[in-house]
């Protein structure tokens, strides 16, 4: 259910949060593992935790990029950047797919993610070169006759706002749920804005639920760099939702190849009760101030460290595991639901009346806690009403 998106400074969260059960794998990247270093993490994870699901990003989808950030991609040697178009020949992407097809055999994973483009158009040259490359990805795992060894993800990579473009993205749905030999689909949604975890078009969250739930229908779906609402993902059929400590790896944008860093600028504190990342001054000292009356405090980490209003102590280790642990609780209340969607808009529901009910006390708030809130609930509208 929930996935660890590796990423800058890892330490020892992902164990953390594997040994405490609030996850179930990990995406680890080789933009912040060195090639000397990779192949024993990942063979140290897989054999410590052998009922885990664990995948390689090779970040291939950004390609076309001119990355000034690249961390460690280029010592791993698998790609080159910035390309264009007439890099994308047959004999090119026959070349890319199976080095890079080759590089997560060697590494002894099972669960291997075919790569692709991240498509600014369907109906344009990405769109097609992301067919070529996932088409000769599968074509050459049956050459070397290791489909039976191994599952094969797709990648399906575009930005927000081609989802808006109604036609073509549906001939590329029906062209791409053609593979049956796979076992699933990652997916990677390009954001329009660097700082919009939470999401701000309704539009564009309900095409990606509805693409979410198509190709549940038959495939395992793992969606990336995910915040809150994935949520919304997992309640519509993915089966994996993949979250980071940093903004950057919850709300992947261009950015994350071009700017250092992507942590929030302020500490937080997430909260099931209500739906959002508190920031820890001024809103949880004003929350801790005015008595929780709401239980919003969870106190699993909490004792010892947010007991003073006036000092709050929160490490960003505990905060990444506040968060996951946000995640699966919230993510087991709508799994065990019969109508996912409506339980989702009954937890959003109580979280905007906690909103209200504290601002009624006269608790003062970021004006921006919730404001996720009312486009959220429009995009399961326009899902459940069909309005795509």
């Amino acid at each position: 259910m929930i996935l660890a998106q590796d990423g800058y400074g890892p330490a020892t969260k992902i164990v953390d949060g594997l040994d405490a059960g609030y996850l179930d794998g990990a995406v680890i990247s080789i933009k912040y593992r060195k090639p000397e270093n990779i192949q024993r993490d990942i063979s140290s994870f897989m054999a410590a935790y052998p009922d885990k699901e664990f995948f390689l990003d090779q970040h291939f989808y950004a390609a076309q990029m001119s990355m000034t950030k690249s961390g460690n991609i280029d010592d791993h040697r698998l790609f080159k950047y910035g390309l264009a178009r007439k890099d994308f020949t047959v004999r090119n992407i026959s070349n890319i797919s199976r080095k890079l097809i080759d590089h997560q055999l060697e590494l002894g994973l099972s669960n291997i993610i075919a790569p692709s483009l991240i498509i600014s158009n369907f109906n344009d040259y990405t769109s097609q070169a992301s067919i070529q490359l996932l088409e000769e990805s599968i074509n050459y795992l049956k050459e070397t006759q290791k489909m039976s060894d191994i599952k094969i993800y797709l990648t399906l990579a575009f930005h927000e706002g081609a989802l808006l473009d109604n036609e073509n993205f549906s001939q590329y749905l029906d062209d791409i749920t053609l593979f049956n030999e796979v076992e699933g689909f990652y997916l990677v949604v390009e954001r329009s804005s660097p700082s919009a975890p939470m999401w701000e078009d309704s539009r564009t969250l309900s095409k990606l639920m509805y693409t979410v739930k198509v190709l549940s229908n038959n495939y395992k779906v793992i969606c990336g760099f995910t915040d809150f609402p994935g949520l919304l993902l997992l309640s519509v059929g993915a089966n994996h939702v993949a979250s980071g400590w940093a903004q950057s790896l919850r709300n992947y944008h261009s950015n994350y190849f071009l700017t250092q860093g992507g942590g929030l600028p302020r500490d937080w504190f997430t909260s099931s009760k209500l739906l959002s990342h508190i920031l820890l001054t001024p809103d949880l000292k004003n929350i801790i101030d005015s008595g929780d009356d709401n239980e919003i405090i969870d106190p699993t980490y909490a004792q010892g460290r947010l007991d003073d209003p006036n000092s709050l102590v929160w490490p960003k280790p505990i905060a990444c595991l506040q968060q996951w642990k946000v995640f699966r609780e919230v993510g087991i209340i709508l799994l065990d639901s019969s109508n996912k969607t409506q339980k989702m808009k009954d937890l959003i529901s109580s979280s905007q009346s906690i909103r209200t009910s504290l601002l009624k006390k006269g608790v003062v708030l970021d004006r921006n806690l919730g404001s996720h809130y009312n486009i959220w609930t429009e995009a399961i509208d326009k899902y459940e009403g069909g309005v795509l």
